[in-house]
C-alpha cells in the first residue's frame, strides 16, 4: 500500500505550528513454498524452497530480505529456520535456496514460509501441506530352546525391523503371541519392544510352554505405532520329548 504519512509540528513560543504530509510505497508481495515430493514416508525429507514476488503493476524489482520456515508439527524440523533471498534474474522475483523439512512421525503439517519485509515490501507468507506415511515393517521371531521337553518353557523373541527407505526409525510399540494349541499357554501375552540400539530394529521376548507333544505354530504379531504398519511373523516350536519326575 501507499501510506499517507503527515508531520506535525506543535510551535514553540516564536513560531506557529505546521503539518506536512508524504506517501510511503509499500510494494504488496506474494511468498510461495514449494515442496516436493508433497506425499513421503515419515522419516524422509522434502526439499522445499522460498520464493518472493513483487506483483506491483509498475516499477517492480527483485525482493531482498529473509525467510523464515515454520510448520504446525512442533517435532518436524527444518534444516535450517531461515534463509536470505538471492534475485531470480527475472526482475520480480527472490528465492531462497532449498531447504529440507522431515519428521519421523504420519500427519499432515502445514508449513509456512514468512517474508519478513524490507525496504519497499511489505510482508507476506505463504503455505503448502505434506503428507507423512507410516513407514513398513519386517518381524521375526523365533523360540529357544527348540526342540524342547513338555512342561518346560521356551523363550520366543520377536524382531521388529523398520524396512522402508530412507532413514530408518525405531519401531515401538508391543508384540502379541499366540499358539497353534490351546493347550500351551504363555508367561505373557505380548511384549513391549525394545530398542536394539542400532538404528533400525527393536525386540522383546515372551516364555512358552505346553504339557503335550507336538509343533505348535508360535504367531507373533506386531500392532504398529505413529511411524510402522504392523506386521506378523510365525515359527514351530518341537516339543517332542517329556520329563519324568521321580519322587
Amino acid at each position: 500500500g501507499e501510506p499517507t504519512i503527515k508531520a506535525s509540528y506543535a510551535g514553540d513560543e516564536s513560531h506557529t505550528g505546521a503539518t506536512a504530509t508524504t506517501t510511503v510505497d509499500f510494494t504488496t508481495s506474494v511468498t510461495t513454498l514449494a515442496c516436493a515430493p508433497e506425499s513421503l514416508l515419515a522419516g524422509t525429507s522434502s526439499s522445499c524452497t522460498a520464493t518472493v514476488t513483487d506483483v506491483a503493476t509498475s516499477g517492480a524489482s527483485e525482493p531482498t530480505g529473509t525467510v523464515s520456515f515454520t510448520s504446525t508439527n512442533s517435532a518436524g524440523t527444518f534444516s535450517e529456520a531461515s534463509c536470505t533471498l538471492t534475485p531470480n534474474g527475472d526482475g520480480t522475483s527472490s528465492s531462497c535456496a532449498p531447504v529440507s523439512y522431515s519428521q519421523s512421525e504420519t500427519g499432515t503439517p502445514e508449513l509456512s514460509a514468512s517474508f519478513a519485509g524490507g525496504g519497499a515490501f511489505a510482508a507476506s507468507k505463504g503455505h503448502t501441506t505434506l503428507t507423512f506415511t507410516q513407514r513398513t515393517t519386517a518381524v521375526s521371531v523365533s523360540c529357544a530352546p527348540s526342540p524342547s521337553a513338555v512342561n518346560r518353557s521356551t523363550s520366543c523373541t520377536a524382531i521388529v525391523s523398520d524396512n522402508s527407505e530412507g532413514t530408518a526409525v525405531v519401531p515401538t510399540g508391543t508384540v502379541s503371541f499366540v499358539s497353534s494349541d490351546i493347550e500351551g499357554s504363555f508367561e505373557n501375552g505380548s511384549c513391549t519392544l525394545v530398542s536394539e540400539g542400532n538404528g533400525t530394529s527393536s525386540s522383546c521376548a515372551v516364555n512358552y510352554t505346553q504339557p503335550d507333544l507336538g509343533e505348535p505354530t508360535i504367531k507373533a504379531s506386531y500392532a504398529g505405532d505413529a511411524s510402522h504398519t504392523g506386521a506378523t511373523a510365525t515359527t514351530t516350536v518341537d516339543f517332542t520329548t517329556s520329563t519324568t519326575t521321580l519322587v
